[in-house]
């Protein structure tokens, strides 16, 4: 019965604590813009708080007697009561200008910092009493695995089950109600626990030499490194594809499983194998390899899942005694929190693009063992020290020459397959020539370094900030702003005054801002999301046109001349507001008579901008005139939902799939689909505007469900 008690514990304690972290980055994100950079910042919060409660388990078990720590606990556990259940603090909103990393980690700290620090402390916790618990002395680390277990069945939960059935106050509550039934879980497993003194180790007993505690902090970062820097990779370089961060997660807590049941030891040598052949088309990879986009993020998935579960192998195979069990905790919390805070808090500063991933990936080789399951020629030629050096030398040469292609190539698609051949031959021969992690992971290393310095051609500038990794790239007369993989807007020299892109005159949005102006001799123009300005190129003398957008970065880019003009050169009167767009919508009440909502990062969608309440308030700044919503997006199908909300506010919703025509493609215009609201009875603008039909249910502040949404295009 005590180990029944004490597993249903663990589980639902680590389920709880991952089923809150998605909640409550839902109420965040409205005032973020939905950036995936949100859930990296949050997950340094977490981890860092798990490190808080993994040293309160410690030093209180050290100093305590089980009989008294069970008081303290309860203490510590019924306090968090106060703060459930769980909401957005009143009047909080990010600073318009500043990196918003510490205004993200304030608010975590009050909306749930509380009962996030009660559940870290729950598992060193558990696992100590249970060494206690009446009857023989058991071992924990089966506790720990079913812990993990509860956090990936929670986890896949939330996006599956949980969001697209219950809103957000019922969620909230959900979770408080889950809480208070968790706390009688934990008096069971606290009357199951002997009374013991405080956890010190005998007098005379060795202590952890201080290698062995660096080796636990190496083994947990590099993991935590590689958990944010293929989310931040895959969603930035490959494809923001939404709730992609889930399956990473999923992975990474699913090798602390397959590690810490005891399963991972027969998993270990295969694991070190596929991890050893993956890293060559993940490193290939880097340079662009044209492949399709599902088999290059399984390659990116695998390779990460074969490390971390060596790494986590390696975590569980140099586990201590239970005597010191609490410090052990103490390390590998600490190992994650330090990689969490390299990515988001040091990597931005240091690093232009999301560089710490292939760091990793190289320190994360050195952990694999070495490869004897070889034919005897190899293993003799491998003994020569002479003709490893050799192969070596070569190796890395082979890496160096094809860095050295690569940054003298003027068009990098065409000259970079030297460059790539170069790689692969490198690559493949340190494959089978190395047996010493080490050797092969400097060949791999230089493999990513030469990778890395590679740009798409005509790369003018680049810059990473909270929200992502932004560039322009300049090819034939053309400026391009790219975040990631997503094109932001662009501008031809040769016909500068045109607006390009999703704004051109012949599209949906050029074609009502005509309509309006030719009835309106002033018009006030409302645009959430700055891109590169194209729709100031056409506004008049008499018109106002004010862009609300989160990111300063783009701003600064879309303003200088170099890259882009639209702003410069617009005859009518410009203005940015930086700052989330429907918060300053919200605070500022202005009236525009048309308004533009095209805001997404990547394809990042910011809920928050397209839900019942946000309807509305767009119906009532434009005084019932209409409201262009942009929906181009790679991997949703967002008119149904649309459709829906705009019944539920009351408004009409018609929706133009925008092809070009030739003409029209010659002068930088690009395929879109918009949606415009307005609450009369037919469509309010002229053109190939379709009635979208209310199916399915309304999005709303407290509701909203992506995953219904997906819909994977090419």
């Amino acid at each position: 019965m005590s180990r029944i008690a004490f597993v249903a514990a663990a589980f639902m304690g680590s389920a709880l604590l991952f089923a809150v972290q998605p909640i409550v980055v839902r109420l965040l994100l409205p005032s973020l813009g939905g950036s995936p950079a949100v859930w990296n910042a949050a997950m340094v919060f977490f981890q860092t708080l798990l490190l808080a409660g993994y040293l309160y388990a410690h030093y209180s078990l050290r100093w305590l007697r089980i009989a008294h720590h069970r008081l303290v606990h309860a203490l510590v556990m019924l306090l968090p009561l106060a703060a459930l259940p769980i909401a957005m603090p009143g009047g909080w909103t990010p600073p318009p200008s500043a990196n918003p990393i510490a205004w993200t980690l304030a608010a975590l700290a009050v909306m749930v910092g509380a009962p996030y620090f009660a559940l870290a402390t729950v598992s060193p916790t558990l696992q100590y009493w249970f060494t206690r618990a009446r009857g023989r002395r058991r071992e924990p680390w089966m506790l720990y695995a079913a812990g993990n277990a509860g956090s990936v069945l929670a986890l896949l939960a939330y996006p599956l089950l949980i969001e697209p059935m219950l809103g957000l106050r019922q969620q909230a509550w959900g979770w408080a109600a889950c809480y208070v039934a968790f706390l009688g879980l934990m008096a069971v497993c606290a009357g199951l626990t002997r009374d013991a003194p405080p956890n010190r180790a005998p007098a005379g007993a060795a202590s952890v030499p201080n290698r062995q505690r660096w080796l636990w902090i190496a083994y947990a970062a590099i993991p935590s490194v590689l958990l944010l820097g293929v989310t931040r990779h895959i969603g930035d370089e490959i494809a923001s594809i939404p709730l992609l961060w889930v399956v990473p997660l999923a992975l990474y807590l699913g090798t602390f499983i397959v590690s810490f049941s005891g399963a991972g030891t027969r998993v270990f040598p295969v694991a070190a194998r596929v991890a050893r052949l993956m890293v060559i088309p993940v490193a290939l990879s880097l340079f662009r390899v044209p492949v399709p986009l599902p088999l290059l993020v399984a390659v990116h998935l695998l390779l990460f899942t074969a490390l971390a579960l060596v790494l986590h192998q390696r975590l569980y195979d140099t586990r201590p005694d239970a005597q010191r069990l609490t410090q052990f905790y103490v390390c590998l919390s600490l190992g994650g929190a330090l990689g969490g805070m390299f990515v988001v808090l040091v990597a931005p500063l240091i690093f232009n693009a999301i560089y710490e991933y292939p760091l990793a990936i190289a320190l994360a080789l050195l952990a694999l063992p070495r490869d004897t399951r070889v034919p005897a020629w190899l293993a003799a030629l491998r003994g020569q020290r002479a003709a490893v050096a050799i192969v070596l030398a070569l190796c890395l040469g082979l890496a160096a020459t094809a860095g050295w292609q690569v940054t003298r190539a003027d068009f990098i698609e065409s000259n970079a397959p030297g460059a790539r051949l170069l790689a692969a031959g490198a690559g493949l021969l340190a494959f089978i020539i190395f047996d010493r992690a080490r050797h092969f992971a400097l060949v791999i290393a230089a493999i990513l370094l030469a990778g890395v310095v590679v740009r798409p051609e005509g790369t003018v500038l680049q810059e990473r900030s909270f929200f992502g990794v932004l560039r322009v790239q300049q090819s034939g007369g053309e400026s391009t702003l790219f975040h990631g993989t997503t094109i932001h807007g662009s501008q031809r020299s040769a016909i500068h005054s045109i607006a390009q892109g999703y704004y051109h005159p012949d599209g949906p949005v050029g074609s009502a801002l005509t309509q309006w102006q030719q009835d309106h001799p002033t018009l006030s123009i409302g645009v959430v999301g700055l891109g590169v300005g194209a729709l100031a190129a056409s506004a008049r003398d008499s018109d106002r046109v004010v862009f609300y957008e989160i990111d300063p970065s783009v701003a600064d880019m879309a303003w200088d001349p170099r890259y882009f003009s639209y702003l410069e050169d617009s005859p009518g009167n410009i203005e940015i507001d930086i700052g989330d767009g429907r918060l300053r919508l919200e605070r500022l009440a202005p009236r525009h008579d048309l308004l533009v909502i095209d805001a997404f990062s990547g394809d990042a969608i910011p809920v928050h901008l397209l839900t019942r309440e946000a309807f509305q308030l767009y119906a009532g700044i434009t005084q019932d005139g209409p409201v262009l919503l942009h929906i181009s997006s790679r991997h949703l199908d967002l008119a149904p939902s649309i459709g829906a909300t705009a019944a539920a506010a009351g408004l009409g919703a018609w929706r133009w799939e925008y092809d070009p025509e030739l003409e029209a493609l010659a002068t930088g215009a690009r395929s879109s689909i918009w949606v415009v609201l307005s609450r009369s009875a037919e469509a309010p603008l002229r053109g190939y505007w379709e009635r979208l039909p209310a199916i399915g249910t309304p999005w709303s502040d407290d509701y909203s469900n992506l995953l219904g949404a997906i819909a994977l295009r090419k």
